[in-house]
């Protein structure tokens, strides 16, 4: 988007905090323990949990490709960006995921943090101050933005149009994940 352009610079932030636990209530989760790399960035989960142990109604939703999704969320179609998507598990309370507080007290470890100083004043050019929570939101989404998937079977199917790639559970899946009535998709 053009209010945030893809740059090396801010992947490198939003990397780091993808995995840091001082972004929940608790001090113990991640972005990442909800969405895994070796799961394809879910946590392999019919229902998620969240900072305070609630029991979500939902898995948490795959980051892969999340740069050409639509909509963001699985229930509010109106989330069509990431700078907004990620602070619904940010500051959500229905469910809780991350479980911040809205007064953001949290960045005052990330301020102290000697690792972010130097890679926000990188990501943030200009800025006095540039460890902010529009920042880290800004950060987290272009980390996000490069969670592509290149050649997965599933990519080998679609586009090189190699039936052998995936299984015919697969496929059928495919087919009932696009249907109307699932309205999956």
């Amino acid at each position: 988007p053009t209010e945030n352009p893809i740059t090396d610079a801010k992947v490198e932030p939003g990397r780091y905090l993808f995995y840091d636990t001082r972004l929940s209530g608790n001090g113990t989760q991640s972005c990442a323990s909800c969405h895994q790399q070796a799961r394809a960035f879910t946590d392999g989960k019919r229902r998620g949990v969240g900072s305070t142990g609630q029991v979500h109604p939902r898995g948490s939703m795959s980051l892969v490709n999340v740069a050409y999704a639509r909509a963001l969320a699985w229930n509010n179609s109106t989330i069509t960006r990431l700078e907004d998507q990620a602070l619904v598990p940010m500051y959500g309370d229905g469910p809780i995921e991350l479980g911040l507080d809205r007064g953001d007290r949290w960045l005052g470890a990330l301020r102290g943090e000697s690792t972010y100083r130097p890679l926000f004043a990188a990501a943030f050019p200009g800025e006095a101050a540039p460890i902010t929570a529009e920042n880290v939101v800004k950060a987290i989404a272009t980390f996000e933005r490069t969670i592509v998937s290149a050649r997965s079977p599933y990519d080998r199917y679609h586009f090189d149009r190699d039936d052998s790639a995936i299984s015919d559970a697969a496929k059928r899946g495919e087919v009932l994940f696009h249907s109307r009535p699932l309205s999956c998709f």
